[in-house]
């Protein structure tokens, strides 16, 4: 489902809650409606920080327990491919 943030972008899916962490995941276009990015915050909430660096539309599977993901992605400048990314970058 999806849910609209004051800033009117889009949150798509939540792919993740690490409550030992004290982190969600989560994909959304706050940076453009062309993008789908993957972001984190704080489950007590803070700043939202961005987790794949490239611009396009990513499709992503959070191992929270392995502080990795695996990002499926691609842009009108690269063709799909995917990634294995740290949470912690």
């Amino acid at each position: 489902s999806e849910m609209c943030i004051r800033d009117r972008w889009i949150v798509d899916s939540i792919a993740a809650v690490d409550e030992a962490g004290g982190m969600v995941y989560f994909t959304g276009t706050k940076d453009g409606d062309t993008q789908r990015n993957l972001y984190a915050v704080p489950l007590l909430g803070g700043e939202i920080k961005r987790l794949t660096p490239d611009d396009g539309m990513h499709s992503v599977t959070v191992h929270a327990e392995s502080g990795r993901f695996t990002d499926t992605w691609s842009s009108t400048t690269s063709p799909p491919r995917v990634d294995l990314r740290s949470l912690k970058d």
